[in-house]
C-alpha cells in the first residue's frame, strides 16, 4: 500500500499547529483495520498526516483536528472521530468523513466531503451539529476550503506571515 509523503513545505505549518513528528512513521498497513469500518478512504495528503505525525491538540485556521495519539496504529485517532456516534453514523451515510471540529469549542464536526471527491483529495466542510440531531437531516454544510491540500497551502501562508 503506498501512501504518499507530507511535502516538506507543509512540516513547519502544521508543527506550528500543533502536530507533532513521530520518531518513526507508522505502518501504513495500520489503515487497514482503520478502514474496515469506513465505507469511504480519507485522502491521500490527510492519511499521510495521521502516518507520520500524532497531535493532541492541533488547530489549523479554524478546524481544530480530533486527536491523533502517539502509538502504532490509528485505534486512538478512530475513537476521537467518533466524538459523537449519532453524527457519526450520520455522517458517514451521508458521504462526509470526520476529522475534527470547528475551533473554540464549537461543537459542529469539520468533515470531508467524500461525494464531491476530486482525485485524492476531498472538500473540507462545517456541518451544523443542531441539523442532524435535531432534525435528522443534514442540513447545508458550509464548504470552508475546497481540499485538504487548501487547507494546507492556507497554513503555510499563514505561517509564512508571522515568520
Amino acid at each position: 500500500m503506498r501512501v504518499p509523503r507530507l511535502p516538506d513545505r507543509y512540516r513547519p505549518a502544521v508543527e506550528r499547529a500543533g502536530f507533532r513528528k513521530l520518531k518513526s512513521a507508522r505502518d501504513p498497513s495500520c489503515l487497514t483495520p482503520f478502514y474496515s469500518q469506513i465505507p469511504s478512504r480519507y485522502p491521500r495528503l490527510f492519511e499521510a498526516l495521521c502516518l507520520e505525525y500524532s497531535w493532541q491538540e492541533a488547530v489549523v485556521g479554524e478546524v481544530e483536528f480530533a486527536p491523533n495519539p502517539a502509538g502504532v496504529d490509528l485505534a486512538g485517532f478512530a475513537a476521537s472521530i467518533r466524538y459523537d456516534r449519532h453524527l457519526w453514523n450520520h455522517l458517514v451515510f451521508s458521504g462526509y468523513l470526520v476529522f475534527g471540529r470547528m475551533s473554540g469549542g464549537r461543537y459542529d464536526p469539520v468533515a470531508f466531503n467524500m461525494g464531491a471527491r476530486k482525485g485524492h483529495d476531498a472538500p473540507v466542510c462545517r456541518v451544523d451539529h443542531e441539523e442532524i440531531l435535531s432534525f435528522q437531516r443534514l442540513g447545508h454544510p458550509v464548504q470552508l476550503v475546497p481540499s485538504f491540500l487548501a487547507l494546507l497551502e492556507a497554513a503555510a501562508r499563514d505561517g509564512e506571515g508571522a515568520a
